[in-house]
């Protein structure tokens, strides 16, 4: 049954993670509801120690296309990001959130962290730089 506003897109899809900026890939929800998709909009939530912070939009406009690089993220940095389409009923309900991703590290820092964690094949992999030994959680 069809819905005046979009239904949620499913989570979208992270590429091309550098330090500072990343590339958010998503697809038409399957409901579009009453009429064509417009737009999107799109939201990013810092992940800090744990601790998923509140969602903050990416754009005040809506974005036409289902690609957007987000740039002025931190190094190192942890986020997830959100979608949800629009049309000229409105705004619909935001879907489930991406994975959560880590940018890379400032590479004109010299430091090093001492342990990085890496997702591989669905599992969690923490590697230690200082040794060889990896641990899975």
């Amino acid at each position: 049954m069809a819905t005046d506003t979009p239904g949620p897109p499913a989570a979208p899809k992270v590429v091309n993670v550098q330090s500072t900026s990343c590339t958010v890939r998503y697809q038409l929800p399957e409901d579009e509801g009453e009429d064509r998709v417009t737009g999107y909009q799109v939201r990013r939530r810092a992940v800090v120690h744990g601790v998923e912070n509140a969602w903050e939009p990416v754009s005040e406009a809506p974005i036409t296309n289902r690609e957007l690089v987000i740039e002025n993220l931190n190094p190192d940095g942890r986020y997830q990001f959100q979608v949800a389409a629009e049309n000229r009923f409105g705004l619909g309900e935001f879907g489930p959130p991406s994975e959560i991703v880590m940018c890379l590290p400032d590479p004109q820092s010299n430091q090093t962290s001492p342990c990085t964690l890496r997702r591989y094949s669905g599992m969690f992999i923490i590697c230690l730089f200082l040794c060889i030994t990896c641990v899975v959680i």
